[in-house]
Parts: structure tokens; sequence; C-alpha cells
């Protein structure tokens, strides 16, 4: 018997956070967070340096 399991995330951005859950599939989660990101973009929000360059894969300080 298998375990199901959930994936969720969530995203804070000031003083608000984001955060949804119960998704069936790791890649149906990465989705809803992508698309929540580019939402956001247009709302202003710019990534810190720091996620940008661990984004590219840079992993130095």
């Amino acid at each position: 018997m298998s375990e199901k399991v959930e994936h969720g995330f969530s995203i804070r951005w000031g003083d608000r956070t984001i955060s949804a859950s119960g998704f069936e599939s790791r890649e149906a989660m990465e989705a809803a967070r992508s698309a929540e990101f580019a939402s956001m973009r247009e709302l202003g929000w710019t990534p810190p340096r720091w996620w940008q360059l661990w984004r590219r894969g840079d992993t130095r300080p």
C-alpha cells in the first residue's frame, strides 16, 4: 500500500505569505509556484540577488 504524498509551497513577500498545498505531484506544485512568481513579478516584485544567482546554479556567496 503506497502512502499518498502531497506537495506544497510557501512564498514570503514582505509581510505577506502566499502558500498552497495538496498538489499530487511535484510537477504540478512547481507549475503553480512558477505561475505565482510570474504574477508577483507583474505586481512589481523583483527577486533578491541571492535568489537570482541560486536559480542560475551559482552557489558561491
